[in-house]
């Protein structure tokens, strides 16, 4: 599918017709596919929005297909970042060891330090309030050491063997009144394995690197998330809403490209940066206490090596994107007061004012924090927060493909991709028609006939209203849609009535995971009441859906 892939791709190199376009149609062509990958541009060298937003179209439609034919082994490169981050960390919690004994410090700068870290802590402090009395035990959608691939559904996980750290065990009492516990005890005698571990593993990230993940022990990661949920709370009812705050990052960077009063901060592997002596030193005993005992403090490398991790927490761990927004938070806040306007950090998206953001990055550097220049905007007409990209105003965000479509399904984003991007209105860029007529000759003409409004999704080809195909019945407008069912469902049937009943209590419904679709022994349509694991889906088949 590579070859249809790189078709589609030259017919957008052929249409941006540009200097950049022209460089990547020449790599495309003689296979050198590695240069490819590493094409970047820089928006800083750039007068106008649309001539960026066509050499970032052009660099990012392949940047990140993690099947791109290249030869570098992107295991090994997240690999050797999370190993260096695990050095960087070593030397912060040196010199935060210091901080907490008060000296010996390297020179008066060190000494001067101690003030603003107390101004952090109480920041903090503030944001945090008092640990949970209770945690509400609840398990997320991915893998644990005692589930992975297929068997990971919610249900699979109140039914297989739970797993903690020693370090845990003072939530087993709390955990035993949960829904979960209690299916265990009905099925027969609780067995909980130990292990002071979790395993460091690696998901595609873009066509270069892959992005490092621990996959935690049950008990542990169920314990995080509930910490993790009660820290949004704290936040909440601090007038920060992480619910929303990815739109509102997008609407401050848009306006923030135009009138240059917010500098956009982004930080290299900033969750493997967080050091146990920087944690340690910014929240109170009792939270550092309850967040030390959750989290893992061992890992296990793909060669079987046990390393004993520098850093707090990482990907995989429940709690670590609230511990760190509030971390940075803090640290901006302690510099542009708390009530400063323009000052926002979601994860290690970070906006501060413009005047203010040398002392912020300055301060990040203190606790070990490396901020991206790449990704760091500081002056100039560009800025990037949170999935949104903005010069003098206008969205200049690229379609980005992260893999080589291999179904109707995958050309139909592929497609519905350029069109969020390039179409305005009813108005096609005339420079990336023709690759969206690139797409759509790869689906099948039946299912190419699917179209439909934006909002429905990726169900329906993007296109202008005269060409859907309209059913009304009772006064609802229906739309021919190419929708996915599934043979991967695994019914209800097949769980013990306890792990059924402790779904239910925990949310987990039909509605929620979706009604699995398939065909009976007559080959008649049916819909069966289960849950469907990730990556169920194993068909698709028209019909029509309601669309007003």
């Amino acid at each position: 599918m590579i070859d249809d892939l790189l078709h589609v791709a030259n017919e957008i190199f052929v249409g941006a017709d540009t200097p950049v376009s022209l460089a990547c149609f020449l790599q495309a062509k003689y296979g050198e596919w590695d240069q490819l990958a590493r094409k970047a541009i820089d928006p800083r060298d750039y007068a106008s929005p649309d001539s960026y937003k066509v050499d970032a179209q052009v660099v990012g439609l392949l940047h990140k297909c993690a099947d791109l034919p290249i030869s570098i082994d992107r295991e090994k490169v997240a690999l050797d970042n999370f190993l260096e981050s695990e050095k960087q960390c070593c030397q912060t919690n040196a010199f935060f060891s210091r901080i907490l004994n008060n000296g010996p410090f390297d020179g008066p700068a060190d000494a001067h330090l101690m003030p603003f870290v107390q101004r952090v802590r109480e920041e903090v402090d503030f944001l945090l309030g008092s640990p949970p009395a209770r945690l509400d035990f609840r398990l997320g959608k991915g893998s644990t050491l005692s589930d992975r691939g297929t068997w990971c559904t919610v249900p699979h996980k109140f039914c297989s063997e739970p797993t903690i750290t020693p370090s845990a065990f003072h939530v087993i009492p709390e955990w035993a009144q949960t829904a979960w516990a209690r299916n265990l005890c009905c099925e027969g005698d609780v067995e909980i394995r130990i292990c002071d571990y979790d395993r460091w593993s690696s998901v595609p990230k873009d066509a270069l690197k892959d992005r490092g993940i621990s996959t935690q022990p049950s008990i542990n990661i169920a314990a995080q998330l509930a910490v993790g949920r009660f820290m949004r709370r704290q936040l909440m009812r601090r007038g920060v809403n992480l619910d929303v705050l990815q739109h509102k990052h997008r609407l401050i960077a848009c306006a923030a490209s135009k009138s240059g009063a917010a500098a956009t901060i982004d930080l290299s592997n900033a969750s493997d940066t967080v050091a146990k002596g920087v944690v340690r030193t910014l929240l109170t005993r009792g939270w550092f206490e309850l967040l030390n005992s959750l989290r893992v403090p061992i890992t296990i490398l793909p060669d079987g090596k046990r390393l004993y991790l520098e850093k707090f927490s990482g990907m995989g761990n429940g709690f670590t994107f609230e511990l760190e927004t509030i971390i940075f938070l803090a640290i901006c806040r302690s510099i542009c007061g708390r009530f400063s306007e323009n000052v926002s950090v979601y994860g290690d998206d970070i906006i501060v004012p413009t005047e203010k953001v040398e002392e912020v990055i300055l301060a990040l550097r203190w606790f070990g924090f490396s901020p991206n220049p790449r990704k760091t905007f500081l002056s100039g007409p560009f800025r990037e927060s949170c999935g949104g990209d903005y010069f003098l105003g206008f969205a200049v965000r690229p379609h980005f493909q992260d893999r080589s479509p291999a179904s109707p399904q995958d050309w139909i984003s592929f497609a519905n991709g350029l069109r969020r991007v390039w179409c305005e209105d009813t108005s096609f860029d005339p420079r990336f028609l023709k690759a969206w007529h690139a797409c759509l000759e790869r689906i099948p003409a039946d299912i190419r006939a699917c179209r439909g409004p934006a909002h429905l999704g990726d169900i329906v080809v993007h296109d202008t209203i005269e060409r859907w195909r309209i059913h009304r019945k009772d006064s609802i407008r229906y739309i021919r849609a190419w929708i996915p069912f599934t043979f991967g469902v695994f019914e209800w049937s097949r769980f013990p009535a306890g792990a059924v009943h402790a779904s239910a209590l925990y949310g987990i419904s039909n509605e929620k995971f979706g009604i699995a679709v398939g065909y009976d022994q007559r080959g008649n349509l049916v819909r069966v009441g289960g849950v469907i694991p990730r990556d169920g889906v194993t068909g698709y088949h028209r019909d029509w859906v309601p669309a007003s």
